[in-house]
């Protein structure tokens, strides 16, 4: 018989001042809303497939499907 191992789940991990990156975004390179594509849904889109994969589940991800963001933690 073969075991199923349970493995954590990966979270995109929370950055340094990430309050203040989600209220201004990050000045001189990120703008709010660019820093909410470039950090939160996708590094949570790579999180999120990441935990597919190791899951043995497809790594497709439907459309209009965001990752976890750090600062709320897993899901």
């Amino acid at each position: 018989m073969r075991h199923q191992q349970r493995r954590a789940k990966h979270c995109v991990p929370a950055l340094t001042n990430m309050s203040a990156f989600i209220e201004n975004g990050i000045p001189g390179l990120f703008s709010k809303k660019a820093f909410d594509i470039a950090w939160t849904e996708y590094q949570g889109l790579l999180v999120d497939n990441l935990n597919r994969l190791i899951d043995g589940q497809s790594g497709h991800i439907p459309a209009g499907v965001y990752g976890c963001a750090g600062i709320d933690g897993c899901r």
